[in-house]
């Protein structure tokens, strides 16, 4: 049995380190992105995250794929303006126009950005790396307790506008 996966995949933010580089936690996102990529799995990768002035996050996963993945550069959309998982989501449908992809995060964070997503109004599956990065997992996922919370009132109660602008 052959499935069709979307041919366009997310790659949600995870911060960046004082150095320059991807946090641990962003670049096996980043790496399972580059796989998928070298693989033929996906032709278009979208970057969504922030666009500080002080670490332009969307820059440096950009600059990443290129160096480490060889990914070309008109494979890649950039959106700076993913200040958060629900920003990230509506600006994906609203903004960039996907009506399906492939949502590529942590394990720990996938359920909250399906739902997220899903109720952007996108058709989304989603893909983690190893999760072997991190020796705070039990951090991320008290903390992503709380955010999933803040998710189901954001969908269902407040509807927080987002950023209309594109990168």
């Amino acid at each position: 049995m052959d499935i069709e996966l979307p041919n366009t995949a997310i790659v949600l933010g995870a911060g960046v380190l004082e150095d320059g580089t991807p946090h641990p936690i962003l670049k096996e996102r980043l790496d399972t992105a580059g796989e998928a990529y070298q693989r033929g799995i996906i032709s278009t990768i979208l970057l969504s995250g922030n666009n500080d002035v002080d670490h332009n996050e969307v820059d440096v996963m950009s600059n990443y794929l290129i160096d480490q993945y060889q990914v070309p550069t008109d494979s890649i959309l950039l959106d700076g303006f993913g200040y958060r998982t629900y920003d990230s989501c509506m600006r994906s449908k609203g903004i960039y126009d996907l009506n399906e992809a492939i949502l590529i995060t942590s394990k720990y964070h996938l359920p909250r950005s399906i739902y997220l997503c899903q109720n952007a109004g996108m058709e989304v599956t989603g893909l983690y790396g190893s999760e072997e990065v991190s020796n705070m997992r039990w951090f991320f996922s008290i903390r992503e307790l709380f955010a999933s919370y803040k998710a189901y009132i954001d969908i269902n109660l407040l509807r927080p506008e987002y950023s209309a602008e594109r990168y």
